[in-house]
């Protein structure tokens, strides 16, 4: 395992090919879950504290997290990440919940073919039924 101050540049130079991008992720907890992700599936870092994933957030994605949200919303609904100590600090550890709340939140993209229109609309509806919070759909 690494320091913190290695943990940035790790992530500019991770493989990030077949994960749904950060950018489909929008609150502080699909966030956290995504950095814990990419830190145990590219980068080998089974856990990570919450101070590091604001720290990756911010200098690697810009995007603002304090470390104490990020304890705050990974604290609760426990199923996705289990708390373990490293070095005297509380860390966390992505569980297959967290990965399959990532997949259930992740962006989708279906292409309605209009010869199985149907199938498609029914599709479609179904994961629209399950979302909550911004939603694009384009109808060209």
């Amino acid at each position: 395992m690494t320091g913190p101050s290695d943990l940035p540049g790790r992530f500019r130079d991770a493989d990030l090919a077949e994960l749904p991008p950060l950018s489909g992720f929008h609150e502080p907890r699909t966030q956290a879950l995504w950095v814990l992700w990419v830190g145990r599936d590219r980068l080998k870092e089974p856990m990570m504290t919450p101070a590091e994933i604001s720290l990756v957030l911010r200098d690697v994605y810009g995007i603002s997290v304090p470390r104490q949200k990020i304890e705050a919303v990974l604290s609760t609904r426990q199923a996705a990440v289990v708390r373990r100590k490293r070095n005297g600090l509380r860390a966390y550890q992505l569980m297959q919940a967290g990965v399959e709340e990532l997949a259930a939140k992740a962006a989708v993209v279906i292409f309605v073919d209009p010869q199985q229109a149907l199938s498609k609309i029914r599709e479609t509806q179904a994961v629209l039924a399950d979302l909550r919070g911004d939603r694009s759909v384009c109808d060209p």
